[in-house]
């Protein structure tokens, strides 16, 4: 009821709350009109038999000395002209009934209350030596009983004993309830009408702004403004919504322009760490590149020793089959380590030349999962082999989609890197990263899991926000996993989330749906 009530409009509202009040009023007044009236009635009704009961024992009291019978009949059979009485008994000084009447429009014999002493009164009652007491008047839901004793000259003679109905009082009550029947919904109709009349000084101005504020709403216009009708309450309100709506129309405008400048930033922030990874990704490769191409470089000097050697043995004509065959023997196998470790810088510079330019590059092609997952561990294996951290990649050697691979491979790169730096605190901890990835129901689902520290319950609410982070004395910008988030929410149209408890390290998971055909332009 209540929910009602608020979903109720604001007309329909002081409608409700001006006909409650009234009925409320009108309900209250007549109620305490007809209590009044029920016992000024009642008291009224007591009274007058009271009156009629002394005038009947004080009629009666010749009767009751001379022990005449009749003449007390007599006396009570004046009582006809009141139709209200049922009937009236006379008692003498001991309780025995000495005098009876009747009305015969109203007795009917089996309904009437059997009294042949006025023991049989107390009894009814409840009260003990009714012949002492003073005059007493009962009301029951259809009767009323009266007792009036019978004295003369300071002598109990007797009781007055009279049996009436509610008929007036019912009549009277009837009477009214007919009146306030009438009368109540002819106020409530009146007062229904004159506040939907009187309401509309509240509701128009109310509803000309709501209005006003559904238009500003759905059109984002801040320079319209509501016109004020009246200097009231209502008035104030509409004065202090459009000094509100020129206050939003300044502050759009200086938000429209620090949003601008920020998105800038935030794109100049991005493709700065972009290049920042990219750049790390070549220190890496370089570092990496160095030990086959040096151990070439050596292998390749020895070569050229060996060479000049046996050159000069064949000059001097003293080739010795002792020394040649040794000689050809570390050749071979020099060309052989040379041979192994420039394959090994080539194969170096190839998974680089991949992971760099997928990087840059935000084509759609088809490339296998595992390969490109493998090219980015690869290159990041600089920055892993000196500590005693594990990787491990589980992913079907054939899974081919069509996506964007430089993408995937920023998302794993940040990840890795972010588990080096704050799960494994610069490598300084052991411990395992596993990536788990599969299929299912055309999105690519990768399980990223690492065995570092995790992340506290407060940080871990702000992990996905530009510029958080908990290692900034160490150079940390806080936007690594915020450009994850935002690849994978935007530029692949996934969902990415993270769980972490402290010391039992995070879990990422990624989902994006992929394509097995090139889509259609």
């Amino acid at each position: 009821m209540r929910q009602f009530f608020h979903n109720l409009s604001f007309k329909h509202k002081l409608n409700l709350i001006i006909l409650t009040i009234t009925a409320a009023v009108l309900l209250l007044s007549t109620s305490i009109l007809v209590t009044n009236e029920v016992f000024s009635l009642r008291k009224n009704l007591s009274s007058d038999l009271l009156t009629l009961a002394d005038v009947m024992g004080i009629n009666a009291s010749v009767g009751l000395i001379f022990d005449n019978q009749q003449a007390a009949e007599d006396n009570l059979a004046s009582l006809k002209a009141k139709q209200n009485i049922i009937f009236a008994h006379i008692f003498d000084f001991e309780g025995n009934l000495f005098a009876s009447y009747y009305n015969p429009l109203s007795v009917v014999d089996d309904q009437l209350p059997t009294i042949s002493n006025l023991s049989d009164f107390s009894a009814k009652h409840g009260i003990n030596n009714l012949s002492q007491t003073e005059s007493i008047s009962f009301f029951d839901n259809e009767h009323l009983d009266v007792f009036k004793p019978i004295i003369h000259e300071g002598e109990m003679l007797g009781t007055v004993y009279i049996y009436s109905d509610l008929g007036e009082l019912k009549t009277r009550l009837y009477w009214y309830v007919s009146v306030l029947v009438i009368l109540i919904p002819v106020a409530l109709i009146l007062a229904f009408l004159l506040a939907s009349q009187l309401q509309r000084v509240i509701t128009t101005p109310i509803n000309d702004l709501l209005k006003m504020t559904t238009t500003v709403s759905k059109n984002k216009d801040y320079s319209l403004r509501a016109k004020k009708l009246a200097n009231d309450e209502v008035g104030s309100l509409i004065d202090g919504f459009n000094d509100m709506l020129l206050h939003i129309e300044e502050r759009t405008a200086q938000l429209k322009a620090k949003v601008e400048e920020l998105t800038q930033t935030r794109h100049e922030l991005v493709q700065s760490e972009k290049m920042a990874s990219l750049g790390r990704l070549v220190a890496g490769f370089a570092h990496e590149l160095n030990t086959p191409i040096g151990v070439a470089v050596g292998t390749a000097s020895l070569l050229s020793e060996k060479s000049k050697f046996i050159n000069q043995l064949l000059e001097d004509e003293e080739v010795d089959e002792e020394e040649l065959i040794p000689a050809l023997e570390t050749i071979d196998e020099a060309s052989k380590l040379t041979l192994s470790n420039l394959r090994r810088a080539a194969g170096l510079v190839s998974s680089f030349k991949r992971t760099a330019v997928d990087q840059t590059s935000e084509q759609v092609r088809k490339f296998t999962v595992k390969a490109t997952i493998e090219d980015v561990i690869n290159t990041l294996h600089n920055k892993f082999k000196r500590t005693s951290i594990k990787i491990q990649l589980e992913c079907s050697a054939h899974l081919e989609i069509y996506s964007i691979p430089g993408t995937l491979e920023q998302i794993v790169t940040n990840l890795m890197m972010n588990s080096l730096i704050h799960g494994f605190e610069e490598g300084k901890h052991s411990g395992n990263i596993m990536i788990a990835v599969h299929l299912e129901n055309q999105h690519l689902l990768i399980n990223y899991l690492d065995t570092g520290k995790g992340i506290a319950p407060d940080a871990l609410e702000k992990v996905f926000e530009p510029f958080f982070t908990t290692h900034r004395a160490h150079g940390g910008s806080g936007l690594g996993m915020y450009i994850c988030y935002n690849l994978v929410t935007s530029q692949l149209k996934g969902t990415m989330n993270c769980e972490s408890t402290p010391d039992n390290g995070v879990n990422f998971r990624i989902s994006f749906p992929v394509a097995f055909s090139l889509p259609k332009l």
